[in-house]
């Protein structure tokens, strides 16, 4: 069986080999962040920040890296490069989130409440998305607002009729 580490080293090599724009590097990369995401060893997270490195403006690497540092547990040091992803595709599915849950985990809930709100705005189903908005309302003391803090035109499933 392939190792995480080989496994990184090896798309790395073979994104050498290949265009590293368009769909030849978001697949390879995206294997090496698979690959790294089930370990999060030291090797791993050097081997993608090499391809990140190497591709400042991919978007997908950015945020690929910056979950796979999350998922280290290194939230923030994830920050800056969920942030940038967003900055190079402010329509990166799910990198709002991401950001957002970073943010809330360092206990930056108030700077979280936005992201969560233009996460839930661009994908109005993301259960992660509103879970993760009730929570940094309630921590901030702002639960009794939730539904008025929702995106415009958000279905908050019957929350407001609701006679209970």
């Amino acid at each position: 069986m392939l190792s995480p580490e080989i496994g990184c080293r090896l798309s790395l090599s073979l994104s050498m080999h290949f265009p590293l724009t368009g769909h030849t590097f978001p697949r390879v990369f995206t294997w090496a962040s698979f690959s790294a995401s089930k370990t999060t060893s030291d090797a791993a997270l050097a081997s993608m920040l090499t391809a990140v490195t190497a591709n400042p403006g991919n978007a997908l690497a950015q945020s690929e890296y910056g979950r796979t540092l999350e998922a280290a547990g290194k939230d923030e040091a994830a920050t800056p490069y969920l942030e940038q992803a967003i900055k190079l595709n402010p329509d990166l599915p799910g990198a709002r989130n991401e950001l957002a849950m970073a943010l809330q985990r360092q206990g930056r809930q108030q700077e979280a409440i936005p992201w969560f709100q233009q996460a839930i705005q661009r994908e109005p189903r993301n259960v992660s998305a509103l879970t993760n908005l009730g929570l940094a309302l309630t921590l901030t003391g702002k639960s009794q607002r939730w539904p008025d803090l929702l995106p415009a035109g958000h279905d908050d499933c019957g929350a407001r009729r609701d006679p209970l």
